[in-house]
Protein backbone atom coordinates (compact mmCIF):
# COMPACT_ATOMS: atom_id res chain seq x y z
CA UNK A 1 0.00 0.00 0.00
CA UNK A 2 2.88 2.36 0.74
CA UNK A 3 4.35 1.70 -2.69
CA UNK A 4 0.94 2.32 -4.29
CA UNK A 5 0.65 5.67 -2.49
CA UNK A 6 4.13 6.72 -3.65
CA UNK A 7 3.47 5.60 -7.22
CA UNK A 8 0.37 7.77 -7.40
CA UNK A 9 2.18 10.72 -5.85
CA UNK A 10 4.99 10.73 -8.38
CA UNK A 11 2.46 10.24 -11.19
CA UNK A 12 0.24 13.18 -10.22
CA UNK A 13 2.58 15.64 -8.44
CA UNK A 14 5.26 16.81 -10.93
CA UNK A 15 7.89 17.79 -8.35
CA UNK A 16 7.86 14.39 -6.59
CA UNK A 17 10.03 11.51 -7.79
CA UNK A 18 10.38 8.14 -6.06
CA UNK A 19 13.40 5.86 -6.50
CA UNK A 20 12.69 2.27 -5.56
CA UNK A 21 14.85 -0.69 -6.58
CA UNK A 22 13.36 -3.76 -4.88
CA UNK A 23 15.76 -6.13 -6.64
CA UNK A 24 18.75 -4.23 -5.18
CA UNK A 25 17.51 -2.89 -1.87
CA UNK A 26 13.90 -3.77 -1.01
CA UNK A 27 14.25 -2.25 2.47
CA UNK A 28 14.13 1.44 1.50
CA UNK A 29 12.76 4.05 -0.90
CA UNK A 30 14.20 7.42 -1.84
CA UNK A 31 11.88 10.38 -2.28
CA UNK A 32 13.06 13.42 -4.29
CA UNK A 33 11.28 16.78 -4.18
CA UNK A 34 12.60 19.75 -6.17
CA UNK A 35 16.21 18.60 -6.09
CA UNK A 36 16.27 17.44 -2.44
CA UNK A 37 16.08 13.80 -1.47
CA UNK A 38 15.66 11.57 1.56
CA UNK A 39 15.71 7.81 2.02
CA UNK A 40 13.05 6.09 4.14
CA UNK A 41 13.16 2.52 5.51
CA UNK A 42 10.17 0.40 4.49
CA UNK A 43 11.09 -3.07 5.72
CA UNK A 44 8.94 -2.73 8.85
CA UNK A 45 5.84 -1.38 7.12
CA UNK A 46 3.67 -4.39 7.84
CA UNK A 47 0.60 -2.97 9.61
CA UNK A 48 -1.76 0.03 9.42
CA UNK A 49 0.13 1.69 12.27
CA UNK A 50 3.58 1.45 10.71
CA UNK A 51 2.11 2.45 7.34
CA UNK A 52 0.60 5.57 8.93
CA UNK A 53 3.81 6.60 10.71
CA UNK A 54 5.95 6.06 7.60
CA UNK A 55 3.61 8.11 5.44
CA UNK A 56 3.65 10.87 8.06
CA UNK A 57 7.45 10.95 7.90
CA UNK A 58 7.36 11.11 4.10
CA UNK A 59 4.77 13.91 4.08
CA UNK A 60 6.80 15.90 6.62
CA UNK A 61 9.67 15.78 4.15
CA UNK A 62 7.52 16.55 1.09
CA UNK A 63 5.34 19.42 2.32
CA UNK A 64 7.90 22.20 2.85
CA UNK A 65 9.61 21.37 -0.46
CA UNK A 66 6.57 21.54 -2.74
CA UNK A 67 6.21 24.24 -5.38
CA UNK A 68 4.71 27.35 -3.73
CA UNK A 69 1.04 28.05 -4.36
CA UNK A 70 -1.15 31.01 -3.43
CA UNK A 71 -1.92 31.19 0.28
CA UNK A 72 -5.64 30.63 -0.33
CA UNK A 73 -4.86 27.40 -2.26
CA UNK A 74 -2.41 25.79 0.19
CA UNK A 75 -4.97 23.79 2.17
CA UNK A 76 -6.73 22.55 -0.95
CA UNK A 77 -3.41 21.59 -2.57
CA UNK A 78 -2.39 19.51 0.46
CA UNK A 79 -5.76 17.78 0.55
CA UNK A 80 -5.40 16.89 -3.14
CA UNK A 81 -1.99 15.33 -2.45
CA UNK A 82 -3.40 13.34 0.47
CA UNK A 83 -6.29 12.17 -1.73
CA UNK A 84 -3.82 11.08 -4.39
CA UNK A 85 -1.83 9.01 -1.89
CA UNK A 86 -5.01 7.48 -0.44
CA UNK A 87 -6.26 6.46 -3.88
CA UNK A 88 -2.87 4.90 -4.58
CA UNK A 89 -3.30 2.73 -1.49
CA UNK A 90 -6.88 1.83 -2.40
CA UNK A 91 -5.81 0.84 -5.90
CA UNK A 92 -3.55 -1.90 -4.51
CA UNK A 93 -6.59 -3.44 -2.79
CA UNK A 94 -9.22 -2.94 -5.47
CA UNK A 95 -8.74 -1.07 -8.77
CA UNK A 96 -12.47 -0.25 -8.82
CA UNK A 97 -12.42 1.70 -5.54
CA UNK A 98 -11.71 5.42 -5.31
CA UNK A 99 -11.92 8.04 -2.57
CA UNK A 100 -14.03 10.89 -3.92
CA UNK A 101 -13.25 14.52 -3.26
CA UNK A 102 -16.12 16.90 -2.54
CA UNK A 103 -16.61 18.01 -6.15
CA UNK A 104 -16.50 14.44 -7.48
CA UNK A 105 -19.00 13.32 -4.87
CA UNK A 106 -21.39 16.13 -5.84
CA UNK A 107 -21.01 15.19 -9.51
CA UNK A 108 -21.77 11.56 -8.72
CA UNK A 109 -24.84 12.47 -6.67
CA UNK A 110 -26.12 14.73 -9.43
CA UNK A 111 -25.61 11.99 -12.00
CA UNK A 112 -27.15 9.12 -10.04
CA UNK A 113 -30.12 10.80 -8.37
CA UNK A 114 -31.84 11.09 -11.75
CA UNK A 115 -32.75 14.78 -11.59
CA UNK A 116 -31.09 18.18 -11.22
CA UNK A 117 -31.79 21.86 -11.78
CA UNK A 118 -30.83 22.77 -15.32
CA UNK A 119 -31.90 23.63 -18.85
CA UNK A 120 -32.34 20.24 -20.50
CA UNK A 121 -29.53 20.20 -23.05
CA UNK A 122 -26.56 18.00 -23.83
CA UNK A 123 -23.43 20.04 -24.54
CA UNK A 124 -20.06 19.09 -25.98
CA UNK A 125 -16.81 20.75 -26.99
CA UNK A 126 -15.66 20.63 -30.62
CA UNK A 127 -12.07 20.53 -31.89
CA UNK A 128 -11.92 24.31 -31.95
CA UNK A 129 -12.71 24.48 -28.23
CA UNK A 130 -16.21 25.82 -28.79
CA UNK A 131 -19.06 24.75 -26.53
CA UNK A 132 -21.92 23.43 -28.65
CA UNK A 133 -25.41 22.17 -27.98
CA UNK A 134 -25.37 18.51 -28.96
CA UNK A 135 -29.13 18.21 -28.53
CA UNK A 136 -31.96 19.62 -26.42
CA UNK A 137 -33.92 17.08 -24.38
CA UNK A 138 -37.65 16.77 -25.13
CA UNK A 139 -40.10 18.76 -22.98
CA UNK A 140 -37.44 20.82 -21.19
CA UNK A 141 -36.83 24.57 -20.77
CA UNK A 142 -34.16 24.50 -23.48
CA UNK A 143 -36.46 22.83 -25.98
CA UNK A 144 -39.31 25.23 -25.19
CA UNK A 145 -36.96 28.23 -25.50
CA UNK A 146 -35.92 27.14 -28.99
CA UNK A 147 -32.32 25.92 -28.55
CA UNK A 148 -31.19 23.63 -31.34
CA UNK A 149 -28.51 21.05 -32.02
CA UNK A 150 -25.19 22.62 -33.15
CA UNK A 151 -25.98 25.96 -31.49
CA UNK A 152 -22.71 27.60 -30.40
CA UNK A 153 -22.87 28.92 -26.82
CA UNK A 154 -20.74 32.07 -26.89
CA UNK A 155 -21.70 33.57 -23.52
CA UNK A 156 -23.37 32.52 -20.28
CA UNK A 157 -24.80 35.52 -18.44
CA UNK A 158 -22.00 38.08 -18.66
CA UNK A 159 -19.17 35.59 -19.12
CA UNK A 160 -17.63 34.59 -22.45
CA UNK A 161 -17.16 30.87 -23.09
CA UNK A 162 -13.79 31.42 -24.79
CA UNK A 163 -11.23 29.25 -22.92
CA UNK A 164 -14.05 27.94 -20.69
CA UNK A 165 -13.89 24.20 -19.98
CA UNK A 166 -16.88 21.94 -20.44
CA UNK A 167 -17.19 21.45 -16.68
CA UNK A 168 -17.08 25.20 -16.06
CA UNK A 169 -19.92 25.65 -18.55
CA UNK A 170 -21.93 22.95 -16.79
CA UNK A 171 -21.38 24.61 -13.41
CA UNK A 172 -22.69 27.93 -14.77
CA UNK A 173 -25.70 26.48 -16.60
CA UNK A 174 -26.91 24.25 -13.80
CA UNK A 175 -28.38 25.86 -10.72
CA UNK A 176 -31.41 26.45 -8.55
CA UNK A 177 -34.77 25.47 -10.00
CA UNK A 178 -36.69 28.64 -10.91
CA UNK A 179 -33.57 30.77 -11.39
CA UNK A 180 -33.05 32.29 -14.87
CA UNK A 181 -29.85 32.15 -16.89
CA UNK A 182 -28.96 34.13 -20.02
CA UNK A 183 -27.48 32.01 -22.81
CA UNK A 184 -26.09 33.72 -25.92
CA UNK A 185 -26.21 31.57 -29.05
CA UNK A 186 -24.49 31.85 -32.43
CA UNK A 187 -25.99 30.06 -35.42
CA UNK A 188 -24.79 29.72 -38.97
CA UNK A 189 -28.14 31.08 -40.18
CA UNK A 190 -28.08 34.19 -37.94
CA UNK A 191 -25.90 37.30 -38.40
CA UNK A 192 -25.34 37.90 -34.67
CA UNK A 193 -25.54 36.13 -31.34
CA UNK A 194 -29.04 35.74 -29.96
CA UNK A 195 -29.90 35.97 -26.28
CA UNK A 196 -32.08 33.29 -24.67
CA UNK A 197 -33.25 33.80 -21.09
CA UNK A 198 -34.13 30.35 -19.77
CA UNK A 199 -35.59 29.51 -16.37
CA UNK A 200 -34.05 26.39 -14.85
CA UNK A 201 -36.31 23.47 -14.01
CA UNK A 202 -35.93 19.93 -12.73
CA UNK A 203 -34.34 17.84 -15.46
CA UNK A 204 -34.93 14.08 -15.50
CA UNK A 205 -32.44 12.75 -18.06
CA UNK A 206 -33.42 9.42 -19.60
CA UNK A 207 -31.36 6.36 -18.72
CA UNK A 208 -32.22 4.80 -22.09
CA UNK A 209 -31.39 6.84 -25.18
CA UNK A 210 -32.42 6.74 -27.97
CA UNK A 211 -35.89 5.38 -27.27
CA UNK A 212 -36.26 1.58 -27.32
CA UNK A 213 -37.18 0.23 -30.72
CA UNK A 214 -38.23 -3.01 -32.37
CA UNK A 215 -36.05 -4.37 -35.17
CA UNK A 216 -37.23 -6.89 -37.76
CA UNK A 217 -34.92 -9.75 -38.61
CA UNK A 218 -35.69 -10.94 -42.15
CA UNK A 219 -36.55 -14.55 -42.80
CA UNK A 220 -33.69 -16.89 -43.64
CA UNK A 221 -33.34 -20.55 -44.57
CA UNK A 222 -35.64 -22.45 -42.25
CA UNK A 223 -36.24 -19.42 -40.01
CA UNK A 224 -39.25 -17.09 -40.23
CA UNK A 225 -38.95 -13.32 -39.83
CA UNK A 226 -38.82 -12.22 -36.20
CA UNK A 227 -39.05 -9.09 -34.08
CA UNK A 228 -36.08 -8.17 -31.85
CA UNK A 229 -36.25 -5.47 -29.17
CA UNK A 230 -33.25 -3.16 -28.79
CA UNK A 231 -32.44 -0.53 -26.18
CA UNK A 232 -29.28 1.35 -25.19
CA UNK A 233 -28.59 2.19 -21.55
CA UNK A 234 -26.53 5.37 -21.19
CA UNK A 235 -26.51 5.76 -17.39
CA UNK A 236 -27.25 3.99 -14.14
CA UNK A 237 -29.39 6.39 -12.12
CA UNK A 238 -32.64 6.60 -10.21
CA UNK A 239 -34.43 6.64 -13.59
CA UNK A 240 -32.92 3.43 -14.94
CA UNK A 241 -35.39 0.95 -13.43
CA UNK A 242 -38.52 2.81 -14.55
CA UNK A 243 -37.11 3.36 -18.06
CA UNK A 244 -36.19 -0.32 -18.26
CA UNK A 245 -39.66 -1.42 -17.14
CA UNK A 246 -41.27 0.73 -19.84
CA UNK A 247 -38.97 -0.73 -22.49
CA UNK A 248 -39.73 -4.32 -21.44
CA UNK A 249 -43.47 -3.61 -21.35
CA UNK A 250 -43.29 -2.26 -24.89
CA UNK A 251 -41.35 -5.32 -26.08
CA UNK A 252 -43.93 -7.58 -24.45
CA UNK A 253 -46.76 -5.83 -26.28
CA UNK A 254 -44.85 -6.21 -29.55
CA UNK A 255 -44.27 -9.92 -28.82
CA UNK A 256 -40.57 -9.77 -29.63
CA UNK A 257 -38.60 -13.02 -29.86
CA UNK A 258 -35.46 -11.63 -28.28
CA UNK A 259 -34.01 -8.49 -26.67
CA UNK A 260 -30.63 -6.78 -27.08
CA UNK A 261 -29.49 -4.63 -24.15
CA UNK A 262 -26.65 -2.35 -25.25
CA UNK A 263 -24.36 -1.40 -22.34
CA UNK A 264 -21.38 -0.14 -24.32
CA UNK A 265 -22.03 3.52 -23.47
CA UNK A 266 -21.70 3.01 -19.70
CA UNK A 267 -18.67 0.79 -19.50
CA UNK A 268 -15.29 2.40 -18.74
CA UNK A 269 -11.86 0.79 -19.02
CA UNK A 270 -10.80 -0.35 -15.54
CA UNK A 271 -7.13 -0.61 -16.50
CA UNK A 272 -6.85 3.19 -16.20
CA UNK A 273 -6.26 4.18 -12.60
CA UNK A 274 -9.16 6.37 -11.50
CA UNK A 275 -8.41 9.86 -10.19
CA UNK A 276 -11.97 11.16 -10.13
CA UNK A 277 -15.40 9.63 -10.45
CA UNK A 278 -16.00 9.10 -14.17
CA UNK A 279 -18.33 11.78 -15.47
CA UNK A 280 -19.75 12.61 -18.85
CA UNK A 281 -17.24 14.55 -20.86
CA UNK A 282 -16.84 15.56 -24.48
CA UNK A 283 -18.22 13.79 -27.52
CA UNK A 284 -15.61 11.04 -27.52
CA UNK A 285 -17.12 7.59 -27.98
CA UNK A 286 -16.02 3.98 -27.86
CA UNK A 287 -14.57 2.21 -30.86
CA UNK A 288 -13.73 -1.09 -29.22
CA UNK A 289 -14.95 -4.52 -30.33
CA UNK A 290 -17.83 -6.07 -28.43
CA UNK A 291 -19.50 -9.39 -27.87
CA UNK A 292 -22.96 -10.50 -26.86
CA UNK A 293 -23.67 -12.99 -24.13
CA UNK A 294 -26.99 -14.82 -24.16
CA UNK A 295 -28.98 -14.86 -20.95
CA UNK A 296 -32.36 -14.28 -19.45
CA UNK A 297 -33.73 -11.23 -17.70
CA UNK A 298 -35.24 -11.62 -14.26
CA UNK A 299 -38.13 -9.44 -15.48
CA UNK A 300 -39.01 -11.27 -18.69
CA UNK A 301 -38.86 -14.79 -20.08
CA UNK A 302 -37.72 -13.47 -23.48
CA UNK A 303 -34.10 -14.36 -24.33
CA UNK A 304 -31.77 -11.43 -23.63
CA UNK A 305 -28.38 -10.63 -25.20
CA UNK A 306 -26.10 -8.00 -23.63
CA UNK A 307 -23.80 -5.95 -25.87
CA UNK A 308 -20.60 -5.02 -24.01
CA UNK A 309 -16.96 -4.27 -24.91
CA UNK A 310 -14.68 -7.28 -25.09
CA UNK A 311 -11.90 -6.06 -22.77
CA UNK A 312 -11.80 -5.59 -18.98
CA UNK A 313 -14.33 -2.99 -17.97
CA UNK A 314 -16.16 -1.52 -15.03
CA UNK A 315 -19.43 0.36 -14.89
CA UNK A 316 -19.25 4.14 -14.86
CA UNK A 317 -20.94 6.93 -16.73
CA UNK A 318 -21.17 7.53 -20.47
CA UNK A 319 -18.97 9.79 -22.55
CA UNK A 320 -21.87 11.30 -24.45
CA UNK A 321 -21.58 14.99 -23.68
CA UNK A 322 -22.57 16.85 -20.53
CA UNK A 323 -26.27 16.75 -19.73
CA UNK A 324 -27.59 19.78 -17.86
Amino acid sequence: MLVGALDFLQRDVPEILVDRFPEQDPKQVTVRVNGEQKTFPVERVDSPWTLRSTLQDIFRFIQPRLQPVAAKDVARHLVEIEMTATNGMLYTLDPHSVLLDVDSYKDMRTTTQGKFGGLGIVIEMDRKGRILVKKPMPDTPAMRAGLRAKDHIVRINSESTINMTLQEAVDRLRGEVGAPVDVYIERASAPAAKKFTIVRDFIHPPAIDPAPRVLTVPASAGQPAAKIGYFRVISFSANTESDLNRALAMFEREKVKGIIMDLRAILVDCTTRPRRWPTPSSSQGFSCPWSAWAGHSARTSTPLATATPRSRWRSGQPELGQRL
